[in-house]
C-alpha cells in the first residue's frame, strides 16, 4: 500500500484547487489567430507624438521619435520601422518590424516578473555594496527608476512646485521634472498614458502614481537614472500633438510567431519540444487513452517489468490525474491499485528512492547513487522513458553540490538542466507538468521570458492545466496584477 498511498498524496499536491485565470495565448500563434482572439472594431484612441532623448556620460544624445496610440484595450509604440504592441486584452506583448514577416509574442506578465525579480537583487546589492548611507539611498533610487517598481527599502522622493510643474528631488538633488502641458485628458486616458510609461520610459513609480491624479498630459520629463555601478543616464521624455482619432489593432496580418519559425528548422531539445506542441495544438497529435496506458501498465506487471509498470503509472497520473480522483476514478483505482502493490525489486526500489530525493532538497539519502541509477537506465527502450530525465533534472535542482558529480554520472544525461525537461516533452508533449517544471528552471535562471513561453505553451496544449501545478502560475499571475497595476 506504500506506493498508493505516496501516488494518492503526490496527487493532492499536484491537482489541487486552480485560480481563474483566462486560458493563455499560445506563443505560437500568429497574428492572424491574436487578431481572431480579439476584438477588433475601431475605436477611439488618444493619439500623440512621442520624442525621447539619452545622454550618456562621454557619449552623443540619442535621439528617437515615434508616436504613441493609447487605445482602451492596447498601447501601440512605432518608432519608425520598429513597433511594439502591448495587448491588454491579450495580456501579450508583441514586436515586429515593418520590413519583417515574423513578430515576437511574449506574455505580459514575464517583464513585469522580471522587473520585480531584478529589483529584489538589486536591493540586496545595495545593501552590500553602499550600507545605510548616501550611495545605498542613491543606487535603490536608480534601481527603482530603471526598473519602473518599489523596493519596499527604497527612498520617497521630495516634490515641490515649480513654475509649469513638478521636480522631485532625492535629497538636495532634483532628479525627475515634469514640466508643461500638451493637452486635457479624461481620467481614463491618464490612466491609460501612465500604463504607458511603466512600459516605456524609465520613471519613478512615485512620479507615475502623482501624474495619476493629473488632469493634462505633461509636456516633457526629464528623469536621472542608471543602473548601479554604471554611468547615470539622463532622459528627456517629449509628448506633443495629442489628438482623439479612431484607429484599429494595429497588428498587421499574416505574420509567423518568431518561436514557431526558429523551432522549424532549429535542432535544440526545445526546438524539438516546441514543434510537438505545435502538433498538440493542431489536433494531430492525441494524448494516449487512460485504457491503453492501464494495458500496457498491466503487461508490464505480468511479466515481472517492475520499472516499466511503474513508469507507466507515472504517465498516467501525469496524463490522467482526473480520471485517478475520487468519485469518477474509483474505477481506474480500482484496475491499477492491486497492480501497483506488486511491484517491488532493485529497480523500482532505486527508482522510488531516486524521486524521493529528487521532490525534497531537506531529504536524507545517497543522492549521488540516485543519480548514477538514473543514468545507467540512459539508453534502456523504456515506454515513458524520458521521465528518468525529468527526475533526473528534478534531483540536480534538489541536490546541493552536485556541480561535483563525477562526469561518468554526468556526462550520461543532458548538462543542461532545461534540456531534461525538453527531452521529455519532446516524447509526451500533452502535460501541462512538465511545462510547469522546465518554465520554473528558466524562472530561477531569470531567463523570464522563456519561462513564460513554456508556461503558455503548456496551457495551450493541455485544457486540464487549471487541475495541474501550473494552477499556481495563475495565482502568481493574479498576484503581479495587484502588486504593479500600472503595467495592466
Amino acid at each position: 500500500m506504500g506506493i498508493l498511498r505516496w501516488v494518492m498524496v503526490a496527487a493532492v499536491w499536484a491537482f489541487g484547487a486552480c485560480g481563474a485565470a483566462a486560458q493563455a495565448i499560445s506563443p505560437l500563434a500568429g497574428s492572424d489567430q491574436l487578431r481572431e482572439a480579439r476584438a477588433l472594431a475601431e475605436g477611439e484612441a488618444l493619439v500623440f507624438d512621442f520624442r525621447r532623448e539619452t545622454a550618456r556620460e562621454g557619449e552623443a544624445t540619442a535621439v528617437t521619435t515615434g508616436v504613441v496610440t493609447l487605445a482602451p484595450t492596447f498601447t501601440h509604440l512605432a518608432e519608425g520601422e520598429a513597433h511594439v504592441l502591448d495587448d491588454h486584452q491579450l495580456c501579450r506583448s508583441l514586436r515586429w518590424s515593418g520590413s519583417g514577416r515574423t513578430f515576437e509574442n511574449v506574455s505580459c506578465y514575464a517583464g513585469v516578473a522580471f522587473r520585480r525579480m531584478e529589483m529584489q537583487n538589486r536591493a540586496l546589492l545595495a545593501k552590500v555594496i553602499a550600507p545605510a548611507g548616501p550611495d545605498e539611498t542613491r543606487t535603490l533610487y536608480m534601481s527603482e527608476t530603471e526598473l519602473g517598481t518599489l523596493s519596499g527599502r527604497g527612498p520617497a522622493l521630495k516634490s515641490r512646485a515649480t513654475r509649469d510643474g513638478t521636480a522631485y528631488l532625492l535629497g538636495k538633488a532634483t532628479v525627475t521634472e515634469v514640466h508643461g502641458s500638451s493637452g486635457a485628458v479624461s481620467t481614463d486616458e491618464m490612466r491609460r498614458f501612465v500604463r504607458f510609461l511603466a512600459h516605456h520610459a524609465r520613471l519613478h513609480p512615485q512620479v507615475r502614481g502623482d501624474l495619476r491624479r493629473a488632469d493634462h498630459l505633461p509636456a516633457v520629463i526629464r528623469v536621472e537614472s542608471g543602473a548601479v555601478a554604471m554611468r547615470p543616464e539622463r532622459h528627456v521624455l517629449s509628448f506633443s500633438n495629442p489628438r482623439r482619432v479612431r484607429v484599429v489593432y494595429p497588428l498587421p496580418t499574416g505574420l509567423e510567431s518568431a518561436l514557431a519559425a526558429g523551432a522549424r528548422s532549429g535542432t535544440s531539445p526545445r526546438d524539438a519540444a516546441v514543434r510537438r506542441a505545435a502538433e498538440v495544438i493542431a489536433g494531430k497529435a492525441p494524448r494516449p487513452t487512460a485504457a491503453s496506458l492501464v494495458a500496457a501498465m498491466r503487461q508490464a506487471a505480468e511479466q515481472e517489468h517492475d520499472l516499466q509498470a511503474l513508469l507507466l503509472f507515472m504517465e498516467l497520473t501525469q496524463e490522467h490525474a482526473g480520471a485517478l480522483q475520487a468519485g469518477g476514478g474509483s474505477g481506474l483505482r480500482a484496475e491499477v491499485g492491486p497492480l501497483l502493490r506488486r511491484l517491488d525489486g532493485a529497480e523500482y526500489d532505486q527508482f522510488m528512492e531516486a524521486s524521493r530525493l529528487a521532490g525534497d532538497r531537506a531529504a536524507q539519502g545517497d543522492r549521488l547513487a540516485a543519480a548514477r541509477f538514473l543514468a545507467s537506465l540512459k539508453g534502456r527502450d523504456l515506454k515513458f522513458g524520458t521521465f528518468l530525465n525529468v527526475t533526473y533534472a528534478n534531483l540536480l535542482a534538489a541536490s546541493r553540490g552536485s556541480e561535483t558529480w563525477p562526469k561518468d554520472v554526468t556526462a550520461a544525461m543532458p548538462a543542461d538542466r532545461a534540456d531534461n525537461y525538453w527531452i521529455h516533452i519532446a516524447a509526451h508533449p500533452w502535460s501541462a507538468n512538465s511545462y510547469k517544471d522546465v518554465g520554473d528552471t528558466y524562472y530561477a535562471a531569470y531567463e523570464v521570458g522563456h519561462a513564460w513561453t513554456a508556461y503558455d505553451l503548456g496551457r495551450a496544449v493541455d485544457p486540464t492545466w487549471r487541475e495541474g501545478i501550473m494552477a499556481t502560475l495563475a495565482a502568481h499571475e493574479d498576484q503581479l496584477r495587484q502588486l504593479e497595476p500600472d503595467y495592466f
